[in-house]
């Protein structure tokens, strides 16, 4: 199939019809942009916040399904979503979110210091890539750029020129465009205002393609800039790339604490091709950069051979690239709540895979019930280019929570299955892909 990455919003009326919305699109489709088709769009959704919606574009119609945040009072928040195609060798298996957009946001325009996260494909290398970094908007300019890619496997670090482009206003979808001078090429891309400090985002030229997420900074009280305090705490990451091999996915999950001056302790835990691993513990030293730019090291190497890069977008938290192999690539965020047990988890929550870093991956959207007692009931969507799977319900699971917040569940035979990030946010390597040679994750919340 190849890569396509889609960005667009649209407008719900709350009884299934969609009265407005526009995409643009980039990969294996080109680069695409048009109005939604009104009268061949709609959606439904059920009381659980799972439903389906079907979105006509001029360059495609793509049907999706998806698990809404449950509300019986206000219009969701967010979601997770899944493309929902016929199995066969050249359907469509994607992720991605879905998120209610500030229809104020475009009024004060853009400004303000935004880390950011792209995933694509670059056809000339070929392969997976990934960049993080940080840019500065303010009154139609880009300015101030610093990124670290993994393209061909290696960590290339981009400076900060004084002028990295301008931007368009915002139209009444929230749709922009900009012009990014990144080295001696330039970079077109469109963007999506969810609200002033998050924006969605998808490159505008034939080659590479990709797509991301650009958070505004948010300095801890009192500073002036990201200092060695700005990762302080408990805080949580996860990766997805892909295996050594290419022909495989490998996701992550690890718990870290940082004492504010400059060193970090990790705890990780890895399914690389169906294989689990439980590294331990690691030991870094880690550098903030005034913009946010974070390195790790070791002068006694127990940070391991190959530490990734990390951009705060506030107080621990921001996005994540490794140099390794498979191209991974991530979020990290604050671990509130410690220590935890079983009743850290309760309530209801909805989530979905976090993304599709190959053909062969299963994806998934799901709404589960967690007692706090260690039992968890719920129902799932699955697709594939193999199978597809709707409204299943789950098998009787229980869970035990750990005080540093991993946990177990009954389907993963005593291996750490996922992580919890607070009270209303986990993240767990998928039961369905555990043991295989494609295993995702699933990020739920609240």
């Amino acid at each position: 199939m190849g890569f396509l990455t889609v960005v667009g919003s649209f407008t719900a009326d709350g009884t299934g019809k969609i009265t407005a919305g526009e995409a643009d699109a980039n990969g294996v489709l080109g680069v695409q942009q048009g109005r939604i088709d009104l009268g061949n769009s709609s959606y439904s959704a059920g009381a659980d916040g799972r439903g389906c919606a079907t979105l006509a574009t001029p360059f495609g119609v793509f049907v999706t399904h998806f698990a809404l945040e449950a509300s019986s009072s206000n219009p969701a928040a967010a979601g997770h979503m899944i493309s929902w195609n016929a199995p066969s060798a050249s359907a469509y298996v994607a992720t991605g979110q879905i998120l209610r957009q500030n229809s104020s946001a475009s009024a004060g325009g853009l400004a303000g210091s935004y880390a950011f996260r792209t995933v694509g494909s670059d056809r000339t290398t070929p392969g997976r890539d990934a960049c993080v970094g940080v840019i500065s908007l303010s009154n139609g300019t880009f300015n101030g750029l610093e990124q670290d890619c993994n393209d061909s496997h290696t960590i290339i670090s981009n400076g900060a020129p004084d002028v990295a482009g301008s931007y368009t206003p915002i139209d009444a979808n929230g749709r922009g465009m900009g012009i990014l001078a990144v080295g001696e090429a330039n970079a077109n891309m469109t963007f999506y205002m969810v609200s002033r400090s998050q924006l969605l985002v998808v490159n505008a030229d034939p080659n590479p393609a990709f797509s991301g997420e650009w958070d505004q900074q948010t300095l801890p009280a009192g500073d002036s800039q990201f200092t060695q305090a700005s990762l302080k705490g408990n805080f949580v990451f996860y990766l997805n790339g892909l295996s050594l091999s290419g022909t495989a996915s490998a996701v992550s999950v690890a718990t870290a604490i940082a004492n504010g001056q400059g060193t970090v302790s990790i705890s990780f835990y890895g399914d690389r091709a169906g294989v689990m691993v439980a590294s331990g513990a690691y030991t870094c030293d880690y550098t903030v950069e005034a913009n946010g730019r974070v390195t790790l090291s070791s002068a006694t190497q127990s940070c391991g051979g190959a530490p990734p890069v990390f951009y705060l977008s506030g107080l621990n938290k921001g996005f994540i690239v490794s140099p390794s192999l498979g191209v991974d690539t991530g979020i990290f965020e604050p671990q509130l709540g410690a220590p935890f047990d079983n009743s850290s988890l309760a309530g209801q929550f909805f989530g979905g895979m976090q993304e599709a870093v190959i053909h062969s991956a299963q994806a998934e959207v799901d709404a589960v019930t967690l007692d706090g007692s260690g039992n968890l009931t719920g129902a799932t969507d699955s697709t594939s280019t193999s199978a597809q799977n709707a409204d299943q319900s789950f098998l009787a699971a229980t869970y035990a929570v750990n005080s540093d917040g991993s946990f177990v569940t009954s389907s993963s035979n005593g291996a750490v299955a996922g992580i919890v990030i607070s009270s209303s946010r986990f993240v767990m390597f998928s039961p369905s892909t555990l043991a295989t040679s494609v295993p995702t994750l699933v990020v739920m919340q609240k």
